[in-house]
């Protein structure tokens, strides 16, 4: 049961990472607000599947994906 969601959670994150890459290349104007929050939940998955395996280089890059993220966030929502 671990194993398996541990793979759903590399698969969504990986999905998630692919679909958001994809807007970004073949959209003109994309929407970048919400890009953000997609690589979020992908970058937290990652962060979850890191943990499970463990992989200490996998971790440390999303969590400074994650950190980006915020920044991307602040800058497309508030400021």
């Amino acid at each position: 049961m671990r194993d398996q969601k541990t793979r759903l959670a590399g698969a969504i994150a990986s999905a998630i990472t692919i679909l958001c890459a994809l807007v970004l290349a073949l959209d003109g104007n994309p929407p970048m607000r919400w890009l953000f929050v997609g690589w979020s939940a992908a970058n937290t998955l990652w962060v979850f599947y890191a943990l499970r395996l463990p992989s200490m280089s996998l971790l440390s890059s999303q969590i400074v994906f994650c950190l980006i993220d915020v920044a991307g966030m602040l800058h497309y929502w508030i400021l």
